[in-house]
């Protein structure tokens, strides 16, 4: 998965991108967004779910 070495001259200052340095190899082989570009194939959380994850209800309100 790892593409190559890092150049210890990049500079993010001006980078366009919001992922790596400007002019450089992306870090890594996943597409942009991994792995929330992929279809979600399971009905239920229990499904869904690993060890790794965590769920938590969130209110958002907008004030204006």
């Amino acid at each position: 998965d790892h593409v190559g070495t890092l150049n210890a001259q990049a500079s993010c200052a001006d980078a366009v991108s919001y992922c790596g340095a400007k002019d450089q190899k992306y870090p890594d082989k996943k597409s942009m967004g991994y792995p929330f570009d992929r279809i979600i194939r399971a009905r239920t959380i229990a499904e869904f779910s690993t060890q790794n994850m965590n769920f938590q209800e969130v209110k958002i309100q907008f004030k204006e």
